[in-house]
């Protein structure tokens, strides 16, 4: 894919920007917002689908319909630079009509954040680990993070803002591969990639940000800690809250928050996916024991895992009515990794 990681033309010069992934309910909200309290960072914590659908835009051949599209796949979150980014997409579009459009949200990001008087910028995007090797290859500065949660945690999580979503596969099928691409990235790209445990960012934060501040090569300071509690599942999309820091109270919810046999359910679907191993290496000291439930309870788990498919194929068809390219190419992604 050719691809431009040239800033001049928004005359700006940033350090490099950190694009962060992970399920929903994964904590990649909290270190967005982290992160943008920083001195000198632009956080955006709005998901950004950007990724997904920039070979859509580039295939737009109105040049205002695509600067639009881009703009608002852009989400900017600084209403005090929107009028200049409308201007710059569309100036640099009429400039070279076949610049990409991940090239230009590279120059645009880069050129917001020098108005602002930053240095350096991050955008929360949950589905970035199923284009991680595209990102890396395209900018070769790029910092990318995948924040990782124990799966019945996130199975409790979504269960509790909504009770009557199909949560476990249509949870786990993405946890089991994006954590798979993400071990393969954290090979292939150990200056570049770093895996964050949601339940060490919570639990051990200031020992989990002094060293996140030591790969960015930010200085570290106490007051990073002093984040509000953002998107909790009983209260979703709030991004400032009373309560602040970074603590434990939502690490293992889930052994209050699921009955044995929804908590039996996950066991099963990991050993469904191939993904009992990785749970197991990445948490070895569960609350309970993977798989040793009664038998009643397995049944009961196994009879939900059997309809879980159907309610999620569901839900998937009343997204693709939607929008079947967007929806379609996304889902080819996950399959394909």
């Amino acid at each position: 894919m050719a691809t431009s990681t040239s800033t001049q033309a928004s005359d700006a010069s940033t350090d490099p920007p950190v694009l962060i992934a992970g399920r929903q309910h994964s904590g990649n909200t909290v270190l967005t917002v982290l992160l943008g309290r920083m001195p000198g960072w632009y956080g955006q914590s709005e998901e950004s689908t950007l990724l997904e659908q920039h070979r859509l835009i580039d295939g737009i051949s109105d040049l205002a319909a695509r600067g639009r599209k881009l703009v608002e796949a852009i989400g900017l979150e600084d209403p005090d630079q929107a009028a200049w980014l409308d201007a710059f997409v569309d100036r640099r579009w009429n400039e070279q009509p076949e610049l990409p459009a991940l090239s230009l949200w590279r120059e645009a990001m880069d050129g917001v954040s020098a108005r602002r008087g930053d240095e350096r910028w991050a955008q929360k995007g949950t589905s970035y680990i199923f284009y991680g090797r595209e990102i890396l290859d395209a900018w070769p500065d790029v910092r990318l993070i995948y924040m990782l949660r124990n799966p019945w945690d996130l199975v409790a999580s979504r269960r509790r803002r909504n009770p009557r979503m199909e949560a476990v596969a249509s949870t786990l099928i993405s946890w089991a591969k994006g954590l798979k691409l993400a071990r393969a990235l954290s090979a292939s790209h150990p200056d570049r990639f770093r895996m964050v445990r949601y339940e060490d960012l919570t639990g051990e934060g200031e020992a989990t940000v002094r060293a996140l501040c030591q790969w960015l090569d930010t200085p570290f300071d106490a007051s990073f800690l002093d984040v509000p509690h953002v998107n909790p599942s009983e209260n979703p999309y709030v991004l400032e809250s009373e309560t602040r820091g970074l603590n434990r109270s939502r690490i293992y919810q889930y052994v209050d928050r699921l009955k044995p046999h929804e908590v039996a359910q996950v066991d099963q679907a990991l050993r469904v996916l191939g993904a009992r191993d990785l749970a197991a290496h990445y948490y070895p000291q569960l609350p309970h024991e993977m798989g040793e439930q009664g038998l009643m309870t397995r049944l009961r788990a196994w009879a939900a895992l059997s309809v879980a498919p159907l309610r999620y194929a569901w839900v998937y068809l009343t997204f693709l009515k939607r929008s079947p390219r967007h929806i379609l190419g996304r889902t080819w992604r996950r399959l394909r990794g």
